[in-house]
């Protein structure tokens, strides 16, 4: 029963990706300088405790009793997330880029693993969702941290009562 609860919270967590139907205001240039242009993102959710007790992985103490975000990742306009394949970037993330939100992402987008080097986890999400799509690292991570609470994320879970395995529908 037990290991049947974990597994549903991991799926659960894995699962919870909304899609933010929110075309860009401006067009961004991938490394090879082609226009690129965001239709929207998508959020991607997870459950801490099933993160942490997969037996997978070894998880930085206390484990956070809320979802917190997973990743933030742009969709092109068939759906699918886009992602930098430059292995280095061309735009790396320096502590002062998010300094104004720190204590945002520490909050809403800790990693869960190594706390003490957490920085490097949003380095490498910037890296790899951020960096190539004409955003900010500030306005980046700014529209990540206010997704959650703009959508109401977990308004349907608490609301609604939700038990494990019910089905979650949620109108964006």
């Amino acid at each position: 029963m037990r290991t049947s609860l974990l597994l549903t919270f991991l799926i659960l967590s894995l699962l919870f990706i909304l899609v933010l139907q929110q075309p860009s205001q401006y067009k961004g240039k991938n490394v090879k300088g082609a226009i690129i242009k965001v239709y929207g993102f998508k959020l991607a959710l997870q459950w801490p405790n099933a993160y942490c007790n997969t037996g997978y992985q070894n998880c930085e103490l206390p484990v956070p009793q809320k979802f917190k975000i997973h990743g933030f990742w742009p969709v092109d306009n068939n759906g699918q997330v886009m992602h930098n394949e430059d292995q280095f970037g061309r735009n790396y993330l320096k502590e002062e880029d998010v300094a104004d939100v720190k204590e945002e992402l520490d909050e809403m987008w800790p990693d869960l693993r190594h706390e003490k080097q957490k920085f490097y986890f949003w380095a490498e999400e910037w890296r790899k969702h951020g960096n190539d799509i004409g955003y900010t690292p500030n306005s980046y991570f700014k529209l990540a941290l206010l997704s959650p609470m703009r959508l109401g994320t977990l308004a349907p879970l608490s609301g609604r009562k939700t038990m494990v395995g019910t089905p979650l529908q949620h109108p964006i």
